[in-house]
């Protein structure tokens, strides 16, 4: 089967954002304040996880121009752990006409001043504690997919139902269920952590709980965190002259790297406990828009 893998720009070392694209973390772009999904937990305002367009190959939504939103509660105050399922409340995923969506960036609505407000990666909560709530801005680490680069596996398109189903799941050969490709992806079949869920509905992505660049290594004070290089025998800390709040909590060089296909340096992604992925679904429901859910499982 096709599937879509990206490659990444980290946020902070890119433009600003003038238009709609996919992009994971960061602000949302275009989404009206009357959707941003408030955590069922604390009752604060979900960060962004993901937003995906629709495309006729890698995301088929039912229509050109549609967007699908994850949000997940980062709330460093409550630390929110019911995450992982949409029925706990405190993670919402949906798809958004193109004629609701607005040609801006957006900001929670539950946030005092949001163009003056300060912007937080969640990963830097212990940074400066000294935060003002309804002053405050929380999101994930923000990247850009610069391109999606078309792949293959050894998964029949027939026997796609045959990987959220458990029964038939339990019953494919090791081998194979090996040969899927268990990082970030759009498209084929999911590569499970724990057990298969969602049997009735359409697998659409799987999220890593990191990010993996192939630009090179950034020095320190252009992306405002340390960066690490060497391996485990020699490694040493570079530290920025400034530490950026909005910036990952570090980022680190790829001491295995072997080909020009791995990533030179990676940085922490969303929060999917121990070496966890994320999980999106869809379903087209016999309603004007897909319905969608997103899980996420860890060892």
């Amino acid at each position: 089967m096709k599937y879509y893998v990206p490659r990444f720009e980290l946020g902070v070392l890119s433009n600003s954002q003038r238009l709609m694209e996919d992009k994971f973390g960061g602000l949302p772009w275009g989404i009206p304040a009357r959707f941003w999904p408030i955590c069922r937990s604390c009752g604060k305002s979900m960060s962004l996880i993901v937003q995906l367009n629709h495309h006729d190959e890698r995301l088929n939504l039912g229509r050109k121009g549609r967007c699908l939103f994850v949000f997940m509660c980062s709330n460093p105050d409550s630390y929110c752990e019911p995450t992982w399922n949409s029925s706990e409340g405190c993670n919402s995923s949906f798809v958004v006409e193109p004629e609701a969506l607005e040609n801006n960036l957006s900001f929670p609505p539950d946030v005092a001043e949001p163009e003056t407000a300060q912007i937080r990666n969640c990963e830097n909560c212990a940074y400066d504690q000294s935060w003002v709530a309804d002053r405050t801005i929380w999101i994930q680490t923000e990247v850009r997919i610069s391109k999606w680069i078309q792949m293959h596996d050894e998964i029949p398109k027939s026997d796609r139902s045959n990987f959220t189903d458990e029964t038939k799941y339990s019953e494919t050969s090791e081998e194979l269920l090996k040969s899927i490709y268990s990082g970030t992806k759009l498209g084929s079949v999911p590569s499970w952590i724990q057990s298969p869920e969602y049997s009735d509905w359409t697998f659409v992505a799987q999220f890593d709980d990191y990010f993996g660049f192939h630009t090179p290594l950034p020095e320190p004070d252009d992306i405002g965190c340390p960066v690490g290089q060497g391996d485990r025998y020699n490694y040493q800390r570079f530290l920025p002259k400034t530490q950026r709040l909005d910036s990952p909590r570090e980022v680190t060089q790829n001491e295995n790297r072997s080909t020009n296909d791995d990533p030179r340096w990676f940085c922490e992604g969303p929060n999917f406990g121990d070496a966890g992925s994320g999980y999106l679904f869809i379903k087209f429901d016999g309603e004007l828009l897909p319905k969608s859910e997103f899980i996420w499982q860890c060892h």
